[in-house]
C-alpha cells in the first residue's frame, strides 16, 4: 500500500476513489481521464488482488504524479463493496470536500469534477450528485446510446422505487455525507450503490447534471451483466428493505424486478438502446 496516512491533510477539495479488478488493459485510460481533468484531485486507486498488480500497471503515472495518484492493494480479493470502504475510511480522516467515484474501465471527460464540485457548492441540500452517461461498446468503442437520468430530486425519487436513477461512476458526494451515512453495505453486494443512494435520500438530496461527463464502457464481463440475476434478488432486497406500502411505486417497483427475473437479457440490452437512443 502506498496511500498517505490519514494525519497528512489533504491537498485537494476532491478525491476519487477507484476500486479496479484485473483491469490492466482499461485502467490507464481511466486514471489518465482524472489525472487530466481540469479540476485537479487526489485519486485513490484500489487494487482488489489483481494478478497482475495496478501499482506495476500505472508504475510510470505514480512516479510522475506522487502527490495526487496513489495504490492500495487488498489482501485478497474482495470485491467491490470492501475495496470502496477501505479506500474510504483511508481518506475520510484527511478533510476532503467531496468524494467522486470512477470505474477503472470507464473515462471522465475533462470537465468532470469542476462541474460537479461547482454544482455541490452551489446547493447545499444536494448530498451527492451524477451526470448524464455516454456508453460505448467495449470490443469496437463506438458510442452506443446516453443515458438522461431525471436531474431533479424529486423525480429522481420516483424512480428510485424501480431502480437507482443515478449512475454509480459517475457520482460525487459530500464527504460529509459519508462521514455521517457510513459507506457501503457489504451484504449488500451487487446492488450496494443502489442501497447506498437510497440510504443518502433520507436526510439529502440527489441531483443528475444534465450534461455527458462521462463515457462508459459496456462490457459482457461487467458485474451488472454477468450476475444479473444475483443483482436482481439483491435489488429486491433493499426495495423491500425501503418499502413504502402508501406509495404505489414501491409495489409496482417490486413487481418489475420480480418480472424481468424472466425477461432474456439481450431482450433487456435491446430495450435500453431503444430507450435512450438520441
Amino acid at each position: 500500500m502506498n496511500y498517505r496516512s490519514a494525519s497528512e491533510p489533504a491537498t485537494s477539495r476532491v478525491v476519487v476513489l477507484m476500486a479496479a479488478y484485473n483491469a490492466s488493459g482499461t485502467v490507464r485510460e481511466a486514471v489518465t481521464s482524472i489525472l487530466d481533468n481540469t479540476l485537479a484531485a487526489d485519486l485513490l486507486v484500489i487494487d482488489d488482488c489483481s494478478a497482475e498488480p495496478v501499482a506495476e500497471v500505472l508504475a510510470d503515472l505514480l512516479v510522475a504524479h506522487p502527490d495526487r495518484l496513489r495504490v492500495m492493494r487488498m489482501a485478497t480479493n474482495s470485491r467491490q463493496s470492501s475495496c470502496l470502504n477501505a479506500g474510504l475510511f483511508s481518506v475520510l480522516p484527511r478533510g476532503y470536500d467531496f468524494v467522486a467515484l470512477m470505474d477503472a474501465d470507464d473515462v471522465a471527460l475533462p470537465a468532470r469534477l469542476a462541474t460537479q464540485a461547482a454544482f455541490l457548492d452551489a446547493h447545499p441540500e444536494v448530498g451527492a450528485c451524477g451526470s448524464w452517461m455516454q456508453t460505448f461498446d467495449e470490443t469496437t468503442l463506438q458510442p452506443m446510446y446516453v443515458h438522461r437520468h431525471p436531474t431533479d430530486d424529486e423525480a429522481i425519487r420516483a424512480a428510485m422505487y424501480f431502480n437507482s436513477a443515478v449512475v454509480h461512476p459517475s457520482m460525487m458526494v459530500r464527504a460529509e455525507v459519508f462521514r455521517l451515512m457510513g459507506g457501503y453495505n457489504p451484504a449488500l453486494q451487487a446492488a450496494e450503490d443502489y442501497e447506498l443512494w437510497r440510504r443518502i435520500q433520507t436526510r439529502w438530496k440527489l441531483a443528475n447534471i444534465p450534461e455527458v461527463l462521462l463515457r462508459y464502457r459496456l462490457s459482457s464481463k461487467g458485474q451488472s451483466m454477468a450476475g444479473r440475476r444475483r443483482q436482481l434478488g439483491i435489488r429486491l432486497r433493499v426495495q423491500l428493505l425501503y418499502f413504502r406500502p402508501s406509495a404505489w411505486r414501491a409495489w409496482a417497483g417490486v413487481a418489475l424486478t420480480l418480472g424481468l427475473f424472466v425477461v432474456p437479457l439481450r431482450v433487456l440490452i435491446a430495450a435500453k438502446a431503444a430507450l435512450w437512443k438520441d
